[in-house]
């Protein structure tokens, strides 16, 4: 009974957030649909969109497939620790990434006639969008005993491997999804659904590989196969952009080695401090914000100076 209510309360939880989500764009929207049929725009909306839909059912399936193989194969308790690893990924650089793609797709549409204009809008995007989830993935993966232990508790520590692994794919996450953007702006989606059904074969192989090896076989094979199909999501912005994936992690070098930097910081930090739980990841995020400031200015990038040189107009305006 008590399953069932809970299920219900999910049920209701979610059309609730529809009502009123419909119900605040309706009253700060100011378009209204007209009840008009056009053929054209039919055809012109179904050959995007099917293949979109498409590509999203793929999307679906294959977001949950490592839930069903390590529910199938290991034991419950295996999967529950997987399970909360993938939320404190998906909760941050999934989110983050997701909301930047989506605020800035219409700005890319608006470019997809001017292919130089398009390339450096999509360039500074990757860049800020970088600049917040490569820290952030490294941090949550060095800090991963404290963060679990401070969160979850003792019991819940075998996660730790889990994700720490899984803070890689995460760190990969914006680059795949932000090339991706590119096909849509662009009208691609014939292209998009090609990668996907690609990108689903790689994944397929990885885990064919290493299902008999364990949980921590399939995270690794899963890395491989999101590094390889970076390689496939950059190949047509390389094509129809000239801004392929080495010139992406070239403009990306500072920031993922300022992240880098801090990590290494803040591991060591860690593996010395022996105090309280809270004092212990306290002590982690103040100085590992200290250290990717650091790093950030001396290695001069690019998104630091812009965002530094803005808060300082900031202040200089609030002062008079």
């Amino acid at each position: 009974a008590a399953h069932m209510e809970l299920s219900w309360a999910l049920v209701w939880q979610m059309l609730i957030n529809n009502v009123i989500r419909t119900a605040m764009l309706w009253l700060l929207c100011s378009w209204r649909p007209l009840f008009r049929y056009s053929a054209a725009s039919f055809r012109a909306l179904f050959r995007f969109g099917s293949k979109m839909l498409l590509s999203g059912l793929l999307a679906t399936v294959f977001d949950n497939i490592y839930l069903l193989i390590i529910g199938k194969l290991y034991s419950a308790t295996d999967l529950g620790f997987y399970q909360r690893a993938k939320e404190f990924v998906v909760a941050s650089a999934n989110s983050l990434s997701t909301v930047i793609a989506q605020v800035n797709y219409p700005v890319l549409s608006k470019l997809q006639n001017e292919p130089r204009q398009m390339r450096n809008a999509f360039r500074q995007i990757l860049q800020h969008a970088l600049f917040v989830i490569f820290p952030l993935m490294v941090g949550i993966g060095v800090c991963a005993p404290t963060i679990i232990l401070f969160l979850l508790g003792e019991k819940w520590l075998p996660s730790i491997p889990y994700l720490r692994l899984l803070c890689v794919v995460g760190a990969l996450f914006p680059i795949h999804l932000l090339n991706l953007n590119i096909l849509m702006a662009l009208g691609r989606s014939d292209l998009f659904l090609r990668l996907e059904v690609a990108k689903k074969v790689l994944l397929s192989t990885g885990i064919l590989l290493a299902f008999r090896y364990g949980i921590i076989a399939l995270l690794v094979a899963q890395i491989v196969s999101s590094s390889l199909a970076l390689l496939l999501n950059s190949y047509y912005s390389k094509k129809l952009l000239s801004y392929g994936l080495g010139k992406q992690l070239a403009d990306n070098a500072k920031v993922l080695g300022s992240s880098l930097a801090m990590g290494g910081g803040v591991y060591v930090a860690g593996r010395l401090f022996d105090g309280p739980v809270v004092l212990a990841l306290s002590m982690q995020i103040l100085l590992g914000a200290v250290l990717f400031v650091g790093a950030s200015w001396l290695l001069k990038d690019p998104v630091f100076s812009e965002w530094s040189a803005r808060w300082g107009a900031y202040i200089r305006s609030r002062r008079c």
